[in-house]
């Protein structure tokens, strides 16, 4: 697949990965929870720029 550049909603995964993720739901559910808590700092750190 080709990758979009202006598609800011997901981190950009390497086309080699992919293969990869789709054969292993565990590493998908571990991937897909650390991109949520990333999305989740930096929600934060947009609310308190003090930090």
């Amino acid at each position: 697949g080709n990758v979009i550049e202006n598609d800011t909603r997901k981190p950009k995964i390497r086309k080699t990965n992919r293969s990869r993720i789709k054969r292993s739901p565990k590493l998908w559910k571990k991937i897909s929870e650390r991109i949520n808590s990333e999305q989740i700092i930096s929600s934060i750190n947009k609310n308190c720029p003090n930090k």
